[in-house]
């Protein structure tokens, strides 16, 4: 019998010895004390009648309640956490009427209030994430269709009230359009969308680049997210061709939009392209355009293969809806920490394979900005802290320094929520070490039902052992006749895992599995947004962002002018959001990413 059981039935007997204990008392002892000569001394069937119930609930009780031989743990120690160990874990385990009173009393005094991640009910208490356990990086293994959206992503966005600012990858337009109108109350609100940019404000890679190694970054980004080949040189030849033409258009047309790159790297002879390097501003892409094209003069063949692979890397950008939202810049991600911001990239799951060298180019440089500027600020950390939403993790593409960043960030205000599918994804984007350490410093783990034999056979020796009691039975001698045969019991114990794959993929849905850190696993219990009326009264929030426009660039070494936002989704409309309240900012000095290897000076 299981140990709540257990305890439930004694609660029941001893429920039932007081009831029987006041019966007696009202019919028996009371009138003792009020007549004690004219009541009759009871007989000895009346005493048994009477004491006999008694007697067997004590003993029952007794039964239930004695401990009994207790289950070692000789072959396993692995358990669920436990009611005291959830004392001792800290912030995460609490109630909703506090988590409500908390919002409530923030929201009131006008200051915003600490965003929790809410991950379900364990033992009658919500478990939720802070922020600090935020920054420690959180990571969703959910098949397809099992609700991560419905159940993590999208409630946590509605408890974003502008304690920090967000980016958020929406493969599907159901975040935009679930919440953009609860998020742009508290936080200024903009939407990249590459396939639709009427809707969509401008992000200009080019203007990003402000030194050589964030050229030589964009160029390993472009490389590596179309297509990389067995041999090297026909990696790093493209990548300097394109570090190249990057660094001569920033220091000779640094208002060039990006379809510029595209036509140089693939409308422009070799022997042109030459021409052009060698009357280049800049010092090093004219010693670069020396070395290289010397070499390329040797071999006709091979110079003719490095041009037509251009060609084939970079057709793609020759999509108008491409060059349009790329011929301006509007955003400045070092300024999204001064002001709550949340910016969405909004990229149907049609498109994203098409589109994984934009949408990875987008994160490198926003992760890179964030980075420099927590680099340069007190402390070394953000003046606000900064989270990534990025669900279908695997559809941006290769993030260059991603396993670096995950590994050293979570000390700088920066924390990532990463969403899979499969650990095949994460193989076959980063490799089979860049998996082990993507799940190395995800120090939260999430598991849905349904997952495969890789994902729940790894999660089960996650789990570990746990000693179990067996029973076994004997009987010798013959079974026709009772009194020639002996039946013997065996009490033991072995060891089992704390649950089986069969078990992890089964489970029900609504119940995940939460690893977290040097805690004991919890197996919560979930409710997507659609069943909780106060997160419903969230979705959908009529929004109107700011009707103009304003293009921005970003200079290494001056703060750069205000953002404007742009014309909203199609699925937004409404009133102009009230704005939101923010917490006080530091005075920082603005970022200063100038150095000595910047290769042209601040406009």
């Amino acid at each position: 019998m299981k140990l709540l059981t257990r305890k439930r039935l004694s609660y029941l007997v001893g429920v039932l010895i007081m009831l029987w204990a006041a019966i007696e008392i009202k019919t028996q002892f009371l009138p003792l004390l009020k007549n004690p000569l004219g009541v009759q001394p009871l007989s000895g069937n009346a005493l048994l009648i009477t004491f006999a119930p008694l007697a067997m609930l004590l003993l029952l009780f007794f039964v239930l309640t004695y401990p009994g031989k207790q289950t070692t743990t000789a072959h396993g120690s692995a358990h669920f956490a436990t009611n005291e160990e959830l004392k001792s874990y800290g912030t995460l385990a609490t109630t909703i009427h506090k988590e409500q009173k908390t919002v409530s009393h923030a929201l009131t005094v006008g200051t915003p209030p600490p965003s929790k991640m809410h991950l379900g009910r364990y033992h009658k208490k919500l478990i939720a994430l802070d922020e600090q356990m935020q920054e420690s990086h959180v990571f969703l293994l959910a098949p397809t269709g099992v609700g991560k959206t419905s159940r993590i992503i999208i409630p946590a966005l509605l408890r974003e009230y502008g304690n920090r600012s967000l980016f958020i990858n929406d493969t599907k337009g159901e975040l935009v359009e679930m919440t953009i109108g609860h998020l742009a109350q508290y936080h200024q609100c903009f939407v990249f969308a590459p396939t639709d940019p009427r809707t969509s404000h401008h992000y200009n890679p080019l203007v990003h680049v402000h030194d050589m190694n964030d050229a030589e970054a964009l160029a390993n980004c472009l490389i590596d997210n179309t297509g990389k080949s067995r041999e090297e040189f026909w990696n790093s030849a493209p990548k300097l061709l394109v570090a190249s033409t990057v660094l001569h258009l920033r220091s000779t047309e640094p208002n060039a939009p990006f379809s510029r790159l595209i036509d140089i790297l693939c409308s422009t002879k070799l022997e042109d392209m030459e021409a052009l390097f060698r009357r280049s501003s800049s010092p090093l892409v004219k010693k670069v355009a020396t070395a290289f094209f010397g070499h390329l003069q040797k071999n006709d063949r091979l110079a003719g293969s490095i041009m037509v692979e251009m060609i084939t890397r970079f057709f793609r950008f020759n999509n108008p809806d491409v060059q349009e939202v790329t011929s301006s810049n509007d955003l400045n991600f070092t300024r999204m920490v001064d002001t709550p911001t949340a910016l969405f990239l909004s990229i149907p799951e049609d498109e994203a394979e098409r589109l994984e060298p934009l949408s990875a180019c987008f994160i490198m440089q926003m992760m890179s900005s964030m980075v420099k500027r927590a680099t340069t600020s007190p402390g070394r950390r953000l003046p606000r802290d900064f989270v990534f939403y990025l669900d279908e993790f695997c559809n941006a593409g290769v993030i260059p320094k991603f396993t670096r960043y995950i590994s050293t960030v979570r000390s700088r205000g920066i924390a990532f929520v990463l969403a899979v599918q499969d650990f095949g994804q994460l193989r076959n984007t980063y490799g089979e070490n860049g998996r082990e350490t993507i799940l190395a410093n995800c120090t939260t783990q999430i598991v849905f039902p349904g997952c495969g034999l890789q994902e729940t056979r790894y999660y089960s020796e996650k789990l570990g052992k746990t000693t179990v009691q067996t029973v076994s039975q004997s009987e010798r001698g013959s079974s026709e006749w009772l009194s020639d045969s002996t039946r013997t019991y065996t009490q033991g114990e072995t060891h089992r895992d704390l649950l089986t794959t069969d078990e992890l993929r089964t489970m029900q849905d609504g119940t995940l599995l939460v690893f977290i850190s040097k805690y004991h696993p919890l197996l919560v219990q979930n409710t997507p947004y659609y069943q909780d009326p106060e997160l419903l009264a969230q979705v959908r929030i009529p929004y109107t962002p700011p009707a103009s426009r304003v293009i921005v660039t970003p200079v290494p070494s001056e703060p750069p002018p205000p953002i404007i936002g742009l014309p909203a989704p199609k699925t937004a409309t409404g009133t102009t959001p009230k704005p939101p309240p923010t917490r006080p900012t530091p005075k920082t000095p603005p970022p200063n990413t100038q150095n000595d290897t910047s290769f042209f000076s601040p406009e």
